[in-house]
């Protein structure tokens, strides 16, 4: 790991961008992000973290400043990958911001009425069933849901698994004090 002056990293930014092939290095950068994201387990053990823990701030850099450059069918993998590396280390403050900003980005991007809307509402809604919010998660696996059947059909994977949480879901509601 090193780190560059911040005058010599404006300096190689300027020469990036003269260069030509600007565009073409950051739609590189972000290809390989959206890959180590995809890398990033659901639960990861203390060695995956500490594995992809020097891309973390790379990931972060793609799902903000350089999220022009990914493509659609990439849209929530570093929002995604930034989450998981999060939840799993039950670091759900610093998790919750990546799975509302993918939200908001999809939203934009592509869209109220795209199945990565429905993926992206459901993440969110996840993340919030697993820390016992249930009365938050509800709504947000029931617009997941409506946006799954209308997009997907009733019966995608996709719609099937957010209805099967939605259901865990309203049986934990019943059973919780």
């Amino acid at each position: 790991m090193y780190q560059l002056h911040p005058l010599i990293r404006e300096f190689l930014i300027g020469k990036r961008e003269a260069s030509g092939i600007a565009d073409e290095l950051k739609r590189e950068f972000c290809r390989v992000m959206v890959g180590e994201a995809r890398k990033i387990p659901e639960t990861p053990t203390l060695a995956e973290i500490k594995a992809v823990n020097p891309v973390i701030s790379h990931l972060a850099e793609a799902a903000t400043t350089q999220q022009d450059w990914l493509i659609d069918d990439d849209l929530i993998s570093p929002f995604g990958g930034l989450s998981r590396f999060y939840e799993g280390q039950g670091l759900y403050n610093q998790a919750e911001p990546w799975r509302k900003d993918c939200l908001s980005v999809t939203v934009q991007r592509l869209g109220e009425n795209h199945p990565d809307v429905a993926t992206s509402l459901h993440n969110l809604s996840t993340l919030y069933d697993n820390q016992g919010r249930y009365e938050e998660a509800e709504p947000v696996y029931l617009e997941a849901l409506a946006i799954a059947d209308r997009t997907l059909g009733s019966n995608h994977p996709n719609t099937i698994l957010y209805r099967n949480n939605l259901q865990l879901l309203r049986d934990r509601l019943r059973h919780s004090p």
